[in-house]
């Protein structure tokens, strides 16, 4: 599950749907998915099963208002050593408070 984006935090909301009105690159990539048109795969960072995404916000945005359970994604994994340094990273990446799987952040 997408729980967060990398440096984009605020640009998209808890459901992943922009923030931002206008949305012109979101409509663009809403309308290749309509027209069936392939895609790259998101690049995503898993962090104690919680994925954040580095390329491909929009393209998780519109796959989540559509239905789309899953998308192709290259993935990165991290294993932090313990709890405190899943919230660093989780922090780093723009998630606060909390580690992505729900351990608590001194």
């Amino acid at each position: 599950r997408v729980v967060g984006s990398v440096g984009r935090s605020g640009e998209f909301d808890r459901d992943f749907m922009p923030t931002r009105t206008g949305g012109d690159r979101w409509k663009r990539v809403d309308r290749a998915f309509h027209h069936g048109l392939d895609l790259p795969p998101v690049t995503l960072y898993e962090i104690c099963g919680g994925y954040f995404v580095q390329d491909g916000n929009h393209r998780v945005s519109v796959a989540r208002f559509q239905g789309v359970e899953m998308v192709e994604a290259e993935v990165t994994r991290f294993h932090p050593r313990s709890p405190a340094c899943a919230c660093d990273v989780g922090w780093i990446l723009g998630r606060v408070p909390g580690a992505p799987c729900g351990a608590p952040c001194s």
